[in-house]
């Protein structure tokens, strides 16, 4: 995107929650267990909304590590 002229930012906003029934059979979870629910969004210069990524991971297993340049 960079190569056509983008100017990129990323916004990630993260939240917790019970898992619901697909997640905890995809992610071997017991009823109890929450997921961190991971919404990232990418912007161009103007604020277009170029990309839009949702993840459900294991809160109890799954460190968020930031690092943006």
């Amino acid at each position: 995107m960079t190569d056509a002229g983008h100017i990129l930012r990323w916004e990630d906003t993260v939240s917790e929650r019970a898992a619901e029934s697909e997640e905890r059979t995809r992610l071997a979870l017991a009823s109890d267990q929450h997921v961190l629910l991971i919404w990232r969004r990418c912007y161009d210069q103007e604020d277009r909304i170029l990309e839009v990524t949702r993840r459900a991971i294991r809160a109890d297993r799954s460190p968020v590590v930031y690092r943006y340049e």
